[in-house]
């Protein structure tokens, strides 16, 4: 298993801006794995999502997910390894408040351009997630657990082999944050999903089979 295809593999990924941010980090993690990344503000935890995302460019280093080196896509492999390979769900759910609930969630689908198969999928995403009876609603009459779990079932839609969390519950008090934690924790395990979160609460990282602290560059396993 520990050379299973679908697992996600660090090498050696380094990033710096004006100093260095990322010094030769290195880990690996098989499917349905949960790791968690806390460490202080400023210290990485965004920028390695973004690196593992591709959102942004590493200086030095390889980062491989299902055996294939995502460091060195393009154009359109990049375009769709971000989005039929990952899932990111950030601090804020970034939903457009003119479109409801089901319809943030169908947003993802529009690049394949699947129509009703997505639909469904969405739609039992949105049941599964305990929104059955939110479906036409619109983000202004969601509270802020229930906006993050639509944010959930969009960045599910596509069946990720990565789900990418950054801070996904530092606008959400306690009873929801947990609840936000156990749905990644239930997810991972249901449908074998490497899942990452990036976070500050020590609490709802212990939740995670594995946890790391990111300071100086550096990774160290807590």
């Amino acid at each position: 298993m520990l050379n299973s295809p679908e697992r996600l593999e660090v090498k050696n990924l380094s990033k710096a801006y004006q100093l260095p941010v990322l010094k030769n980090l290195e880990f690996a993690a098989l499917p349905g794995e949960t790791i968690a990344i806390t460490g202080p503000s400023g210290s990485g935890k965004s920028t390695l999502l973004n690196l593992l995302g591709r959102l942004e460019y590493a200086d030095s280093g390889e980062i491989y997910l299902g055996g294939v080196n995502i460091t060195g896509l393009q154009k359109e492999e990049l375009y769709n390894y971000r989005n039929k390979m990952v899932g990111f769900v950030f601090q804020e759910h970034f939903l457009l408040p003119q479109c409801t609930a089901l319809e943030n969630v169908l947003l993802a689908a529009l690049p394949a351009g699947e129509g009703g198969p997505a639909e469904k999928k969405a739609v039992q995403l949105l049941n599964k997630l305990g929104l059955s009876s939110k479906l036409d609603s619109f983000p202004a009459k969601l509270s802020g657990g229930e906006r993050q779990r639509v944010a959930i079932a969009r960045a599910l839609l596509n069946s990720p082999k990565l789900l990418l969390c950054d801070e996904p519950t530092g606008n959400l008090d306690a009873a929801n944050g947990k609840l936000v934690v156990d749905i990644f924790l239930e997810i991972a395990q249901a449908e074998k999903v490497i899942v990452l979160m990036a976070t500050h609460n020590l609490e709802l990282a212990a939740k995670f089979k594995t946890v790391f602290r990111l300071a100086d560059g550096m990774l160290e396993k807590v």
